[in-house]
């Protein structure tokens, strides 16, 4: 299938690294600022024009500054989001957040759930060189860690997990954890897909990858700046974004 990226950028951020929607008129982006000792930052769409023609607005973020940037993000309803980060795996349950994470000195850079009882979030020691990484599953009352290596995740639903790291692609069926090898090239910080048979993965240097059921394919992106974020609609349109403020998008072409 023939298609195209466009590029666009968030100059306010230095690295956008997490996208989530819920429906066409309520998403929220998180990343990363130049602001010392202030980088956190999550923004909402609620597909009104704000601020000059920009639909996105700033979400407050504990009341307080975030020394570490926003990794991961999770958004079950507009009253229950998660975030990750260094040493933060925090909940908003419409009035307050609560950091709730289940292990000290890991930064927590991926999150998906199917619903607000069926959450996954990975965790690295670094988010450089990992050398330990985690994974940790939420039943809605309490967190606990499975027995797999972390990675970047992404689920079509609480049946159909995938965690996708440098060296294998992970598939949790519901019940039990099975591989499968990953390209040798493979760099991956975010994967997202509409089931086994489409799978993308974006990574340094502007890599786009994906997984058609049976092989990896590489795709040219348009840039060489480092992707952290990944989100689609559908397998015609989907969104990368990275470092210095990057987006590009995926449509098929017409």
């Amino acid at each position: 299938m023939l298609c195209r990226f466009l590029a666009d950028s968030q100059a306010s951020y230095n690295a956008i690294t997490s996208f989530w929607a819920i429906d066409p008129q309520h998403a929220w982006m998180a990343g990363y600022t130049n602001v010392i000792n202030d980088r956190g930052r999550l923004l909402q769409y609620d597909g009104t024009r704000q601020d000059g023609g920009s639909k996105w607005k700033s979400v407050e973020l504990f009341h307080a500054p975030v020394p570490w940037g926003v990794d991961s993000l999770y958004v079950a309803a507009a009253d229950d989001i998660w975030i990750g980060g260094l040493d933060m795996l925090t909940h908003w349950n419409g009035t307050t957040w609560t950091n709730v994470a289940p292990i000290k000195d890991m930064y927590f850079i991926d999150l998906w759930g199917s619903s607000k009882s069926d959450i996954w979030a990975t965790a690295d020691d670094s988010p450089y060189t990992a050398k330990v990484r985690k994974v940790f599953h939420y039943d809605g009352a309490r967190w606990t860690q499975a027995s797999v290596e972390g990675g970047r995740i992404w689920g079509t639903s609480a049946s159909a997990v995938w965690i996708v790291n440098a060296n294998v692609l992970q598939r949790w069926d519901g019940k039990a954890w099975t591989s499968s090898p990953m390209p040798a090239q493979a760099n991956v910080r975010k994967t997202w897909g509409t089931g086994p048979n489409d799978i993308w993965t974006v990574g340094d240097g502007g890599q786009i990858l994906h997984y058609d059921g049976a092989k990896w394919t590489q795709h040219e992106s348009g840039t060489t700046h480092d992707l952290k974020s990944l989100w689609g609609t559908g397998t015609g349109d989907v969104f990368a974004g990275g470092t210095h403020g990057t987006i590009v998008r995926r449509r098929a072409a017409n």
